[in-house]
């Protein structure tokens, strides 16, 4: 399957380059989605009494936060930039839904028969519609997907053809959802004890004005963003906009690793900085900071390949490694001798390959492939 190409905007750029830059990106994100969920720990000791070692896995661990985002930047890059096929668009839409309901359930099969946690058929249902925690809740980017796949025709047309109302369509959507994350982590900052509800971020500060909550609204901006960055890479070419993102990158982790910390020390426990630091201004400056900095790969040689084969096949990944993770568990909690980022990295990396190998040999099999693919 041929990859989609891209308007080369300012010119600057050749789409083959930067489509390299997003499988780039997309390789590293799948490795961070991997090392996110199976993390084992990553506290940066006892709240209000960090240690050096904890801070620096810590600090690392925020750029976690950016794993999935990053599939939804790229996924408005390539389509927002190639032509547009309502039909095309609407079985991939259908897909979508059937692929998470497919995969929810055997997911939840999978795990009740490898746990031997035998559920009802209501229960089941539950697995492939509410995603509980352990069960299926990894499944939430395809709704998330899905979401922004019934409105994209009309952002697309507005992209196109109406490009003052499409940013109008951005403005408000990061308003309602990355502003509202931001006026929970400022009331979250002020108050001894955060509120449940700003504790986790979903506070509505909007009220019934918000058309976004509960959708993960936040798809759209991310989305959109991916698009309006891929149709002008010449811009992040420049000198001082690569000094930016280097910058930015460390400021940005630092931030995140800083209001985690104020979290932690306020709620008792370790502030889930990788989760909750999806809707942060943090985790989005990252984001598009590594898209500057990836624009400059080429993908050229074996490692090219590589990336490439890998970009190709993340889904295939993110859908395997989840129950294969469970299934592998006790294996891997034996050979992982500390809790440290390091450990949990090389654990990460072993169930990454195993996933993958799976999924190109699933993919060789009559009906299977489409189990891996929008």
């Amino acid at each position: 399957m041929s990859l989609p190409t891209i308007p080369s905007g300012d010119g600057e750029f050749k789409a083959g380059q930067r489509l390299a830059s997003l499988d780039l990106l997309k390789a590293v994100a799948i490795f961070f989605v991997v090392v996110g969920h199976y993390l084992d720990n990553f506290t940066a000791g006892e709240p209000g009494r960090p240690h050096l070692y904890g801070l620096a896995e810590y600090y690392l661990a925020s750029l976690l936060s950016c794993c999935v985002p990053v599939f939804l930047f790229t996924n408005g890059a390539v389509l927002f930039n190639k032509e547009f096929h309502l039909g095309r668009h609407i079985r991939k839409t259908i897909r979508t839904g059937i692929l998470a309901v497919a995969w929810g359930l055997l997911t939840a099969l999978a795990l009740m028969g490898f746990r031997e946690e035998w559920r009802s058929p209501w229960e089941v249902f539950q697995m492939i519609v509410w995603y509980p925690i352990n069960w299926t809740n990894h499944l939430w980017f395809l709704s998330a997907l899905f979401v922004f796949y019934v409105f994209f025709p009309p952002l697309k047309a507005a992209y196109d053809h109406d490009r003052k109302s499409f940013l109008f369509f951005l403005a408000v959507a990061f308003v309602l959802t990355f502003g509202n994350t931001t006026l929970n982590m400022a009331a979250n900052c002020l108050t001894a004890a955060p509120h449940e509800k700003l504790s986790v971020h979903t506070y509505n500060f909007f009220y019934d004005f918000n058309a976004f909550l509960g959708i993960y609204g936040y798809a759209f901006v991310y989305g959109m963003l991916g698009a309006l960055c891929a149709a002008r890479p010449g811009f992040f070419g420049r000198p001082w906009v690569r000094r930016a993102c280097c910058l930015a990158i460390p400021l940005s982790m630092l931030g995140l690793t800083l209001y985690g910390l104020l979290m932690s020390g306020k709620i008792g426990h370790d502030f889930n900085i990788i989760w909750y630091g999806h809707e942060t201004l943090f985790t989005l400056v990252n984001i598009m900071a590594a898209f500057g900095l990836a624009t400059a790969y080429r993908g050229g040689g074996r490692a090219g390949r590589l990336v490439r084969l890998v970009g190709r096949n993340t889904l295939g990944v993110y859908l395997l490694h989840w129950p294969l993770g469970f299934v592998l568990e006790p294996f891997r909690s034996r050979w992982v001798a500390s809790s440290s980022l390091a450990a949990n990295a090389a654990s990460a990396l072993a169930l990454f390959m195993l996933s993958l190998l799976l999924c190109l040999g699933a993919r060789k099999l009559p009906g299977f492939k489409h189990l891996f693919a929008l």
